[in-house]
């Protein structure tokens, strides 16, 4: 398998398209499933593996130096879902949960969007209260900078400067919290 995996990626790199359509009719569901299971939105995902594709297409010359395509599949796969969802978590502010209203048929998306929350409330736990407050009112409650400094009565370059504490607190648990949801 290593030598024909090989032989069609020296064929892509030197521009070969019934190559690169052997490969892509191979792959793409592979890449479309597994993205599918982190994703969660068939759109999104369609459009993830297309870009994937195209990417490799863009820069077909480097895939002769791949030593193993299905390594590299994964990883490059991994990495657009990884992206896709710090992407949408940047897109909405944090959401409490209402525990009372639970179902007895949680799923498991719910459960790991529970334990995300749990993990990330434990870090802000961790931080200063002012910080806190401000990261609170900013990512919770959608409140600008200007109205985060006005309400707290200090400047805005203070707020900021919580913000940016905040959120390096954070991403230090991002990267493992995001391995936990693939």
């Amino acid at each position: 398998m290593q030598i024909k995996q090989s032989f069609f990626l020296q064929a892509i790199a030197s521009g070969s398209k019934e190559a690169f359509e052997m490969m892509f009719r191979e792959y793409y569901p592979k890449v479309c499933g597994m993205l599918s299971s982190i994703v969660k939105d068939d759109y999104i995902v369609e459009n993830i593996a297309q870009d994937l594709f195209l990417n490799l297409w863009v820069n077909k010359e480097r895939l002769g130096d791949i030593t193993s395509f299905d390594d590299y599949m994964y990883i490059c796969t991994r990495n657009a879902a990884v992206a896709q969802l710090k992407a949408e978590m940047k897109k909405r502010p944090c959401e409490k949960k209402d525990f009372t209203n639970m179902s007895e048929n949680t799923t498991e998306r719910d459960v790991l969007m529970d334990e995300l929350y749990a993990v990330v409330r434990s870090e802000m736990d961790k931080m200063p209260p002012q910080r806190k407050r401000v990261f609170e009112m900013s990512r919770m409650e959608g409140l600008s900078t200007a109205q985060i400094s006005q309400q707290l009565n200090i400047s805005p370059r203070t707020v900021e400067r919580h913000l940016s504490l905040a959120l390096k607190s954070l991403r230090k648990i991002e990267y493992a919290v995001l391995l936990l949801l693939i």
